[in-house]
């Protein structure tokens, strides 16, 4: 009984290995290629081909291999075929079929060239429900869905299905969306995909190349059958590329929109090299958008990513708090709390409208050209503040010290509001330069030239490092307050500062000006020391002018800041001054009006010149201002008048008088003809020397 058992069943196998070798040669193959193509018309409304060889086998697996196969494309699309392979093979276990079971063992895709478009109404073009026939459709009879089919017991039962050797080859995949002009291109896609079955772990690995970098991809799945019917379940997921790393583990659930959340590790070597790669580069300057690296909490629902327990090392900067993304827009929003060690904005900002030092020039002094003219620093460079308009955003940053232009900030809070290409920067908390402070800051790039806006309070701080940053000048000294509050606009650094309009305040207080001492001018002056009162190289050695209290107020129009209510209290001087400073030439030319209120005898003076009032110019460069006195004023309309008076004043004396001579034999000239030149009176040498220098 066994023996004829075994015999029969030899015969069976025999039987079986027979047909998967004869049978396939008997069935006509160009017949099956015509009535697949009618078919796939008929439910698709697609062209389809096979150009090539097409084999099968039925024994030991049920095998399928075609070459040359195409898909055809819907009317209004820009390639010929949606689909092309140049061959696919197919071989699914015969046995496991028998129970309604799928074991796919070998499953091959050679070339496949896809081509997946949007038309500009808006119609993908793998809906192919269009496409369908409905001719056959009863009248009346609603259309059997495949999830009915598979309900009535007429599907496969997708449960059952097992993978084994699952390969795709030199695959080419393009996306394009005619209304918005986007394209993608995926090219060299290879996968190797394992699946024992959707209840057992689905690891999937490959590669691809984007946009000319190399993309590998690993793909782990832990219940490929969760996923797919809208449960949550573990999945592992890495990306390596050049210009960016992510690992990600945690769940995710495939609903109507992805979500799911677990640890995240991002890491971009150059967020500007990322932003180019992904076909939007960033505009805004040269600097900055470097290094990313980002660990913390993921969360994701659809389009809509958050951060939490993050931390964060962008460029310089480095900090912790949380982070959310919404790319469900237009233009992406991100809005962020972090606190940060130090935030350096200045490579984030458009241009540098910020006041700067003029360089020095070779060959002359500083702020000269070498054609004799002044050099202003500012730059012609058009501003390009697109990157302004690329992402919207709320910021909410905790710094232990903010930079901002040339201005340095020792700890302050900043909240930045981005949209629609408008920056609203907050600046609170402020210690900077030995005082506090609060500002805010706006960037405008919603139009076509950049606007800005500023405004800064300031208290307790100290000048000269101050104006130093903020307008590239040493020439203050002292501890006080200001308070600016300007706006311009303009299209480069020098049309900001030509547009400048605004005004201020200041107030400072045990101080000093540099560059000038305004006592050792009029100690001069008392001195009856014309000549080195009048001489320009005496009065450009570097000295400064001790003050009590220095204020006033400004107004900026187009760049040029006028004053006319300086004030300067000090125990010897009085002091009042107007004039202007032009930002875009970065000159000034300012008048003062020193009066002596006291004794000079501490500075070195011989007179009382209480009352005396000696008015003198600071002009030219910010770098090297000139001082002279101004002759004029001194002189008034009568300069013979004004020297009688101001000899009177210097010296006590009327002109003509005689002075007591100085040395032995004081009050005597000395006789004539004994080679001693006469004593001359003090009040003649300064006539002289007033009418000389005056033309007489």
């Amino acid at each position: 009984m066994i023996k004829k058992l075994l015999i029969g069943l030899g015969v069976v196998i025999v039987l079986l290995i027979a047909a998967a070798v004869i049978v396939p040669t008997f069935i006509p193959v160009e017949t099956y290629k015509t009535q697949i193509a009618q078919q796939v018309r008929k439910n698709t409304g697609r062209d389809f081909a096979i150009s090539g060889d097409v084999s099968f086998s039925i024994f030991p697996t049920l095998g399928f291999e075609a070459n040359g196969i195409t898909f055809g494309n819907g009317p209004g699309y820009t390639d010929a075929n949606m689909a092309a392979l140049s061959k696919v093979v197919v071989a699914v276990k015969f046995a496991p079929l028998l129970s309604g079971a799928i074991e796919v063992d070998r499953f091959v895709l050679v070339d496949p060239v896809i081509s997946l478009e949007v038309s500009k109404d808006g119609k993908p073009n793998w809906d192919l429900a269009a496409g369908k026939a409905v001719a056959d459709t009863p009248a009346g009879a609603p259309a059997e869905s495949p999830s009915t089919a598979q309900a009535d017991g007429g599907g496969i039962d997708l449960a059952a299905l097992k993978l084994g050797e699952v390969r795709l080859e030199n695959g080419t995949v393009s996306y394009r969306d005619q209304s918005s002009g986007q394209v993608i291109n995926l090219s060299k896609i290879s996968m190797d995909l394992g699946l024992p079955g959707l209840d057992a772990p689905m690891k999937a690995k490959g590669q691809a190349t984007w946009n000319g970098e190399e993309v590998g991809i690993r793909l782990d799945v832990n219940t490929p059958a969760d996923l797919l019917n809208g449960r949550k379940t573990p999945v592992v997921l890495n990306v390596e590329s050049r210009p960016v790393k992510l690992a990600f583990n945690g769940q995710l659930t495939n609903a109507e929109v992805l979500t799911g959340g677990g640890s995240i590790d991002l890491d971009v070597p150059s967020v500007r090299a990322l932003a180019a790669w992904a076909g939007a580069p960033l505009q805004a300057g040269e600097q900055g958008f470097g290094p990313l690296q980002l660990k913390g909490t993921l969360g994701l629902n659809g389009s809509r990513y958050s951060f939490a327990d993050a931390q964060i090392a962008f460029d310089e900067i480095r900090g912790t708090g949380g982070l959310t993304f919404d790319g469900s827009g237009k233009v992406p929003y991100v809005q962020a709390a972090l606190t940060v060690e130090r935030l350096d904005l200045n490579p984030y900002l458009p241009g540098q409208p910020g006041l700067t030092a003029a360089p020095k020039q070779e060959g002359g002094s500083a702020g000269q050209t070498g054609g004799g003219k002044p050099a202003d620093g500012w730059s012609d460079e058009p501003i390009d503040a697109t990157g302004l308009r690329a992402i919207n955003a709320d910021l909410d940053f905790r710094s232990g010290e903010i930079v901002i232009r040339n201005i340095k900030i020792d700890r302050g809070a900043v909240k930045i509001a981005l949209k629609g290409g408008r920056a609203n920067i907050t600046l609170s908390d402020l210690a900077l330069y030995g005082g506090q402070g609060q500002g805010a800051l706006t960037l405008d790039a919603s139009g076509k030239v950049l606007g800005v806006q500023q405004q800064f309070q300031v208290t307790g701080i100290q000048a000269k490092p101050l104006l130093s940053a903020a307008v590239g000048s040493e020439m203050l000294e002292g501890g006080g307050a200001m308070a600016v509050d300007v706006t311009s606009r303009g299209a480069s650094q020098r049309q900001l500062i030509s547009n400048l309009n605004g005004n201020g305040s200041f107030k400072f207080v045990d101080g000093a000006i540099n560059g000038i001492n305004i006592a050792e001018i009029v100690r001069r002056i008392g001195s009856l020391d014309v000549k080195a009162v009048f001489d320009p190289r005496a009065m450009n050695v570097p000295q400064k002018t001790d003050f009590a209290e220095l204020s006033g107020t400004f107004v900026v129009r187009k760049g040029v800041a006028q004053n006319s209510d300086l004030l300067m209290l000090s125990p010897l001087l009085r002091m009042t001054g107007k004039g202007s400073a032009n930002m875009p030439q970065r000159t000034v030319n300012y008048r003062v009006e020193p009066k002596v209120v006291a004794t000079l005898e501490g500075q070195g003076g011989k007179k009382d010149l209480k009352g005396l009032v000696v008015p003198f110019s600071i002009t030219g460069s910010w770098d090297k201002p000139q001082v002279t006195p101004d002759l004029a004023a001194m002189m008034g309309s009568d300069p013979k008048g004004t020297v009688e008076g101001l000899i009177k004043s210097l010296t006590g004396k009327e002109k003509g008088a005689s002075a007591p001579a100085t040395g032995s034999g004081a009050g005597q000239a000395a006789p004539s003809g004994q080679g001693q030149p006469a004593t001359q009176n003090p009040a003649d040498i300064l006539n002289k020397q007033l009418k000389k220098l005056l033309g007489n």
